[in-house]
C-alpha cells in the first residue's frame, strides 16, 4: 500500500502499514535484562557491568588497538555511524542502537568470562533520578566525571513520565512511534544529563549511555509485543529488513573481534536467536507461538493545509524562558470541520483521524540542550504552565554535536523537522472555549526552555519554521 503524502511530505501523515507478522519466537529467552535502579550493590549483573567497563577502560592503556577497548567502543557511536533523526526522519535509530548494545554486551561477556551477563536498563519513568550505581566517584567504573546534572535533579521528567511513554506507545505505525521515542524521552535524557551525554560525539563514553538506551530498547520491545494487532509491527519492506539505505558494514565487532554481519531482520525482536533476551517487564514466554498473518491498510486524505512562517530573527534565551506564539491563518473553512470530527473519534474505533502539524527549520544553539514545549490555544500561556495543562501537546529536545565539523551535522543544515499529533489535546479541549473553530482560530504556542546551564545566555534561531495542518483518515481492515 502506498500512502498519499500531502505535498510530497511524508512527515504530514503516519506511514502506510503492510505487515505480515508470521511466526513469533517461542520459548523463554536465555538472557533477562533488569532495572539497574532496583539492583542491590552485589547483584551479579551490576558487578559484571562494573567489572566489564573497568576492563574495557584498562584496554585503552594496555591494548589501545583492541576493538574492545572503551574508547573504540564509544567511538563507534561518536564517529558518525550512529543513526539518529538529525533533521530528517530515520527508521534505523532503534535497530542500530539495539545492535550497538548487543555487541557491547558480548564484549563484556568475553572479557569478564561471565556468559550469564545481561546489560541492565535504567527505567527513568519508574526511577527518574540517576541511579546510585552511576555515582560514587572515581572508584566506581560506572561513574563519569563529565556530567552537568546534579544527581538530585530530574529535568527530563516531563518527557519520561508514564503518560508520555504510553502516548508514544499508542502510535499504530513504526515511524511515528520511533520518532516520538527518540525526540522526546531519548533526547531529553541526553540533554538533561549534559556534559558528554548531550553530544553524539562523546555520549557513549559515559557508561550511563548504554543503560539509557537499553530502556529505549525495552520500550520498543514492549511495543512490538502489544496484543493490539493494530500496533507493534516493524517495517516489512525488504530495504529496511536488509539495510539497503544504511548497511551496518564495519560498525560492530563480534567476540572474535571481527566485523559483525547483522541486518535489521536479525534485530526486529529481542527474542530472535541472535539476540535471545527479554526485559523483566516482558512475559517470559509469549502466549501464542504464532499469530495469524494480517494486513493493516492505511489511507490518507488531505483536506487542506495552511502554513505560516515564523520570524527568522534570532531570539535571545537568557535566564527567562521565551514563548513563541503564532496563529495559523486558515484559508480553508472546511479545515475546522475536520478538526471537530477528529476530536470525536477514539483510538479503538476502526476509522481514525489525526490532526498533525509539521514544524521544520528549527535551529537550536549548537551543543546547547534547548527544549521546546508545544501548547495550543492557551489564553494564559507563560513559561510556568505545567505539562498536565489540557492545552499541552508535546515536548521535544535536540541531540546534536557541538562540533560543527562532525558528520552528525550533515543532512540537517536546514534545521530539524518534527511531526506533532494534536489529536489527543483536541479531545481534551472539546467543549471548551479553547477548542479551535473558524472564529477562535488555532494558535501554535512554543515555550523555549534554556538548557541545564543556569544563567547562560544563548541565541536561538527558529529559522523558517512552517506549521502545516493536515487531516489524516486511517481505515484499518
Amino acid at each position: 500500500v502506498t500512502p498519499y503524502y500531502a505535498n510530497g511530505e511524508p512527515e504530514l501523515a503516519c506511514e502506510a502499514i503492510k505487515i505480515t507478522v508470521g511466526s513469533r519466537p517461542a520459548g523463554a529467552p536465555k538472557y533477562i535484562r533488569r532495572n539497574i535502579a532496583e539492583m542491590p550493590p552485589g547483584h551479579p549483573h551490576l558487578k559484571t557491568y562494573q567489572e566489564g567497563v573497568r576492563q574495557l577502560k584498562a584496554l585503552d592503556v594496555a591494548e589501545p588497538d583492541n576493538p574492545f577497548c572503551w574508547s573504540k567502543q564509544s567511538q563507534i557511536h561518536g564517529s558518525g555511524k550512529c543513526q539518529h533523526s538529525f533533521g530528517q526522519p530515520n527508521l534505523y535509530f532503534l535497530p542500530w542502537h539495539r545492535a550497538y548494545l548487543f555487541y557491547l554486551e558480548e564484549a563484556i561477556r568475553t572479557v569478564t568470562e561471565r556468559e550469564d551477563f545481561a546489560l541492565p536498563y535504567w527505567s527513568w519513568t519508574q526511577h527518574p533520578k540517576i541511579p546510585k550505581a552511576f555515582l560514587g566517584g572515581e572508584t566506581n567504573p560506572l561513574w563519569h566525571s563529565n556530567r552537568s546534572i546534579d544527581p538530585e535533579e530530574t529535568p527530563w521528567v516531563e518527557a519520561t513520565q508514564q503518560r508520555q511513554v504510553e502516548g508514544i506507545q499508542d502510535n499504530i505505525a513504526f515511524g511515528p512511534f520511533s520518532r516520538g521515542l527518540e525526540r522526546s524521552p531519548h533526547n531529553f535524557v541526553h540533554s538533561g544529563i549534559g556534559g558528554d551525554m548531550q553530544d553524539p560525539v562523546s555520549a557513549a563514553s559515559d557508561p550511563i549511555f548504554y543503560c539509557h538506551h537499553a530502556n529505549v530498547d525495552r520500550i520498543w520491545g514492549e511495543w512490538n509485543e502489544d496484543p493490539d494487532p493494530q500496533r507493534g509491527s516493524n517495517p516489512n519492506t525488504q530495504s529496511w529488513k536488509e539495510n539497503f539505505d544504511v548497511p551496518y558494514t564495519a560498525h560492530f565487532f563480534t567476540r572474535d573481534k571481527e566485523f559483525a554481519e547483522v541486518q535489521n531482520r536479525d534485530l526486529s525482536s529481542t527474542r530472535l536467536p541472535k539476540l535471545d533476551y527479554r526485559y523483566d517487564t516482558q512475559k517470559e514466554v509469549l502466549e501464542t507461538e504464532e499469530l495469524n498473518s494480517f494486513q493493516a491498510k492505511t489511507y490518507y486524505v488531505q483536506e487542506g493545509v495552511d502554513s505560516l512562517t515564523f520570524s527568522a530573527n534570532t531570539i535571545t534565551v537568557a535566564n527567562t524562558n521565551t514563548v513563541i506564539e503564532r496563529r495559523i491563518n486558515v484559508t480553508n473553512p472546511r479545515l475546522f470541520d475536520y478538526i471537530e470530527q477528529a476530536s470525536r473519534t477514539r483510538p479503538e474505533q476502526n476509522q481514525l483521524r489525526f490532526v498533525k502539524v509539521l514544524v521544520e527549520g528549527m535551529k537550536p544553539p549548537a551543543g546547547d540542550p534547548l527544549q521546546i514545549r508545544i501548547f495550543i490555544n492557551c489564553e494564559y500561556i507563560d513559561i510556568d504552565i505545567p505539562t498536565n495543562d489540557p492545552h499541552y501537546v508535546s515536548s521535544f529536545s535536540f541531540f546534536e554535536s557541538s562540533k560543527s565539523e562532525h558528520q552528525h551535522h550533515e543532512g540537517h543544515q536546514d534545521g530539524y523537522r518534527f511531526s506533532i499529533d494534536l489529536t489527543e489535546t483536541l479531545r481534551k479541549l472539546r467543549g471548551t472555549d479553547s477548542f479551535p473553530t473558524a472564529e477562535r482560530g488555532l494558535d501554535i504556542q512554543m515555550v523555549a526552555l534554556p538548557g541545564n546551564a543556569e544563567g547562560a545566555i544563548r541565541q536561538y534561531q527558529p529559522g523558517t519554521v512552517k506549521v502545516g495542518l493536515v487531516i489524516a483518515k486511517a481505515f484499518l481492515q
